[in-house]
């Protein structure tokens, strides 16, 4: 994607407004359980008309790959 075709979809309005709903949800008070067993990863890409999403399960004392995940799409 262009720059210019960037500045033209991107709205520093919309996405300062977006964050503050977002912020309306954070959550204060921890909730994780005593012994956390798993944690997780995603990313996403675009580049040339392509959507490019990965995720990954890791076990949390190990760190061993446990399922990994990515897909392509035109976008």
């Amino acid at each position: 994607m262009s720059e210019s075709r960037i500045k033209r979809v991107f709205s520093v309005k919309k996405a300062h407004e977006t964050q503050l709903r977002l912020s309306k949800s954070i959550i204060f008070k921890d909730n994780l359980p005593k012994k956390v067993r798993l944690v997780a990863g995603v990313d996403v890409a675009y580049a040339r008309g392509t959507s490019i999403g990965a995720a990954v399960v890791l076990d949390y004392d190990s760190l061993e790959l446990v399922e990994s995940e990515a897909v392509c799409y035109r976008t």
